[in-house]
């Protein structure tokens, strides 16, 4: 069993790696029940929807908790990985245009650090994270 075990799990590895490679743009937001609780699903939505809109292909995954539930909703945009966080509805539209298709960073939605004040862009940088390595499974 375990041998059929590794083979499906390379198999789920490979499929990730030719389908989400280093360059594809994509889109992740928290869906952990503290980031559902402050609607993270609703920007989830709201985000396929302005990607529509704008006719970019370019997909929306919902992930499991990130653990950092006082900062939610929290959405990564890949491959930059920029970090947003406590993110709203009418965030949508600029993340979609600015971020998305013009990699522009939006200030206000990245994470400042309490003690440093140094505003940090990507989610590895956050001390939160930094020992810690976050994937995403598809489904």
């Amino acid at each position: 069993m375990k041998e059929n075990s590794d083979i499906q799990a390379h198999q789920v590895m490979e499929e990730l790696r030719l389908n989400y490679g280093p360059n594809k743009k994509f889109v992740t937001v928290c869906a952990g029940t503290g980031c559902r609780a402050y609607g993270s699903l609703k920007v989830k939505e709201a985000l396929e929807a302005e990607i529509k809109k704008q006719n970019m292909k370019v997909e929306v995954l919902a992930t499991g908790c990130l653990g950092f539930c006082e900062k939610g909703p929290m959405v990564v945009i890949h491959p930059d990985k920029y970090f947003y966080q406590s993110v709203k509805i009418e965030d949508v539209p600029e993340i979609i245009s600015k971020t998305v298709g013009k990699g522009e960073v939006i200030s206000r939605l990245l994470y400042r650090h309490r003690e440093t004040k140094k505003t940090l862009f990507r989610e590895e940088d956050l001390p939160f994270y930094k020992k810690q390595l976050r994937v995403v499974f598809g489904s």
